[in-house]
């Protein structure tokens, strides 16, 4: 039985009664008179596929670079990506740790914001994240070393886990967030891609910190190495 959205009391199921009973209202076609029980129901599954939506996108960003890393590479391609990388990790060698924070964060959510476009994000975060199994691919070839296990190595670190839920996150909003468009609900849904945007500014900025935190302990306990075996040995 439908209710009365002025007072909200129950209205008569006869199709002709055109007015509430109790206050006078203008009854509202039945598809439209919805119980606030029901709207709670609706918001609640809503949220329940918005989650779904960010861990299946999360698994999907885990799954290309997967295959990104497997897939068979050039030994030519292989050395090219390898040199451009280590020239790439000898910069942060040279630089103070905020620079370093301030260059992972800003080409970490760089790459997310373009995630969030709808329509053509989530191609372009396809490509972003084959691209990181390729240089994983590289990288193991030219260390004559298993790729999978060079995957494995690479998410056991947190700050990994922390980028991929973030760019989850934004493709999972890429895809609402078109879908409101088709429903021309896009104005509804600008708060809903202010708040993933602001939460992937969170996480990448952690993951900032904890990547620069372990590099620099890293080269520390490198060079720490390479003190000891040039005077003790």
């Amino acid at each position: 039985m439908p209710y009365c959205q002025e007072c909200g009391a129950k209205l008569p199921d006869e199709e002709k009664a055109r007015f509430c009973p109790n206050c006078g209202a203008p009854m509202q076609p039945p598809s439209r008179i919805v119980k606030p029980v029901e709207v709670s129901r609706a918001a609640e599954r809503e949220k329940s596929r918005r989650l779904e939506s960010v861990i299946a996108a999360t698994l999907i960003c885990f799954i290309i670079t997967f295959f990104g890393t497997v897939l068979p590479i050039d030994s030519a391609e292989a050395q090219a990506v390898f040199q451009e990388f280590s020239e790439f990790e000898k910069t942060f060698e040279k630089v103070n740790p905020f620079f370093t924070i301030a260059l992972f964060y800003g080409n970490n959510f760089i790459h997310s914001l373009a995630m969030f476009t709808p329509f053509v994000g989530p191609f372009y975060g396809f490509y972003v994240l084959f691209s990181t199994g390729r240089v994983i691919a590289a990288m193991a070839q030219v260390q004559r070393s298993n790729p999978l296990t060079l995957l494995i190595f690479t998410f056991v670190s947190p700050h990994s886990w922390i980028e991929y839920v973030s760019y989850g996150l934004a493709l999972s909003e890429s895809f609402w967030l078109a879908l409101m468009i088709v429903r021309h609900r896009f104005r509804e849904e600008l708060v809903n891609v202010f708040k993933a945007i602001s939460a992937c500014a969170l996480l990448l900025l952690c993951a900032a910190f904890i990547e620069t935190y372990l590099i620099s302990s890293l080269t520390q306990e490198m060079e720490l190495s390479d003190f000891l075996v040039e005077n003790l040995f």
